[in-house]
């Protein structure tokens, strides 16, 4: 086969007749040409006038090909992820955790033959949905299960985005098991993939399912409570379960937790698992009209109509010496509530597969050093998010978010009316001032930060654009030590994940997954 990159798609392309695009380039019969099949594909939005994609197209073609006389224009051949078979003696293999990372570690370690149990201390999908439901409807928090803990992890209820900036043979992987088991096959191909929660939810219950086939336990609501070791090695993994106290044997004990799992987090602090300070980010979620974003990447071109939900990802270094970027953006998204703790308030974004809302949001973050931090304790990171998400809610004692509209932030005054951009987040929320909600060199590293970003995306600065209170997970403020084996200090416990502070996102947590599965298969073969 041969693989072109960087041709030039009209934005109105047919994808079934990619053959004629390639045909047109490199001068050869469109009748010679077959079997082509999109590799990346991203929208080229610089030159507002001449709206475009750029595509990598792999084909094959019944003449040969001088590849020395075409530029962009190579040899290929795909390349396939063999997962290896597990041949050693039986272990009782434990996962804590079915978010991306423990998900991907037991598809992985199933598919080589290995028996798995995975605890997960949230509800499945569907009872899930109803305490998530319950949260932006009636305010009502779930601290067993919400946007935050349960079936497939905090991922779930975000906008499923799939890209990563992560190098990794297993990438593929990741992506060719989500289309497996539901999502559309353009998340094989797009330069900037996402499933969305709508369809991501029913993917994560196809995988599940097909886990379960294969002799897998998954089993909710069983919250891991601690370990016992025997010989300096885990030898029990206790959880607790609404029959009381389970007990299970475990080899293997694989800690896929989640960065917001901190009561976990903190009784394995207590038990000799090692932890050092790492820095994180800070800040709110800014919402804009989504047509705004699309006229300020797109322009207004009849061709910029024809393409998807704009999206942006922002940076700035301030003078300070703070960064300022955007992070997570959801187009045509939602701003949600995503507490794990009652008598707290944290904001996230979510957006369906069809990013058809009427605004966009994304985090609007600060980078926070660990001289930043309380204390040098390990974990006092987890402290000042505690310390910031209690004042936001007792703020106004209630599950309302504060937002201001960007304008009157600038100016330092409380908003005391909402412009043409109105608060997505549910179920309430209440005007006024996010300024005392963060530290001083937050709110004054976003207020410069705002003008400049205007200059990089039009419109960003739009005095009616909304900020809600607060984001504060976007990773861990800790990270495990391990080994180069991904194992901690105590032997046959291995530590993965954004819980372990080695990832951030989807793709990231499930390659983790699988380079740990792929490291106890050899080891124990």
């Amino acid at each position: 086969m041969y693989k072109i990159s960087q041709l030039k798609l009209p934005v109105d392309f047919d994808e079934n007749n990619l053959q004629k695009y390639i045909s047109k380039k490199i001068k050869v019969d469109e009748l010679q040409i077959r079997n082509a099949k999109l590799l990346k594909l991203s929208i080229d939005a610089r030159d507002k006038l001449d709206l475009c994609y750029k595509a990598t197209i792999a084909f094959e073609s019944s003449v040969r090909i001088d590849l020395k006389k075409l530029k962009n224009v190579e040899q290929y051949e795909s390349s396939e992820n063999v997962c290896p078979s597990w041949t050693g003696k039986k272990k009782n293999i434990v996962i804590v955790g079915s978010g991306p990372s423990g998900l991907f570690a037991g598809l992985r370690l199933v598919e080589s033959g290995a028996s798995v149990t995975i605890l997960e201390r949230g509800y499945d999908i569907p009872k899930r949905k109803q305490a998530v439901e319950r949260l932006m409807k009636d305010g009502v928090l779930d601290e067993t299960s919400n946007i935050q803990f349960g079936e497939g992890g905090a991922g779930t209820f975000s906008d499923g985005k799939l890209n990563t900036g992560i190098k990794s043979p297993h990438i593929e992987y990741v992506l060719q098991s989500f289309h497996k088991f539901g999502a559309s096959e353009n998340i094989l191909y797009d330069a900037r993939p996402h499933i969305g929660t709508d369809v991501l939810s029913s993917v994560i219950v196809s995988m599940r399912k097909y886990l379960q086939e294969r002799d897998c336990n998954v089993l909710f609501e069983h919250k891991f409570v601690g370990f016992e070791c025997n010989g300096g090695s885990v030898s029990k993994v206790v959880a607790e379960s609404p029959r009381g106290k389970a007990f299970f044997d475990c080899d293997v004990l694989i800690l896929a937790i989640g960065h917001s799992s901190r009561d976990t987090i903190r009784w394995l602090y207590d038990n000799n698992i090692q932890f050092v300070q790492k820095p994180f980010s800070l800040g709110y979620r800014i919402e804009h009209l989504q047509s705004d974003i699309n006229k300020g990447q797109y322009g207004v071109s009849e061709d910029a109509k024809k393409l998807p939900p704009a999206d942006y990802h922002l940076v700035e270094k301030l003078s300070n010496g703070r960064v300022v970027y955007s992070f997570c953006m959801c187009p045509g998204g939602v701003v949600v509530p995503a507490m794990s703790e009652c008598g707290s308030f944290v904001t996230n974004g979510m957006s369906y597969n069809a990013r058809d809302g009427v605004n966009a949001n994304s985090a609007l973050l600060v980078n926070v050093n660990t001289t930043d931090f309380p204390s040098i304790h390990p974990l006092s990171g987890i402290e000042l998010q505690e310390k910031w998400e209690r004042f936001a809610y007792k703020k106004v004692e209630d599950v309302s978010a504060v937002v201001q509209r960007v304008g009157d932030f600038l100016q330092g005054k409380p908003t005391k009316t909402i412009g043409k951009v109105v608060p997505s987040i549910t179920p309430k929320f209440t005007i006024g001032s996010v300024e005392d909600m963060l530290p001083k060199f937050v709110v004054d590293s976003i207020k410069e930060a705002i003008p400049k970003l205007d200059k990089k995306l039009k419109g960003f600065a739009d005095e009616d654009a909304i900020l809600t209170g607060i984001e504060t997970r976007s990773s861990a403020p800790y990270q495990v030590v391990r080994n180069v084996d991904m194992m901690t200090g105590v032997g046959g416990v291995y530590m993965i994940g954004e819980g372990a502070g080695f990832a951030g996102g989807i793709v990231s947590s499930a390659v983790e997954g699988i380079k740990c599965a792929d490291i106890i298969i050899k080891k124990n073969n």
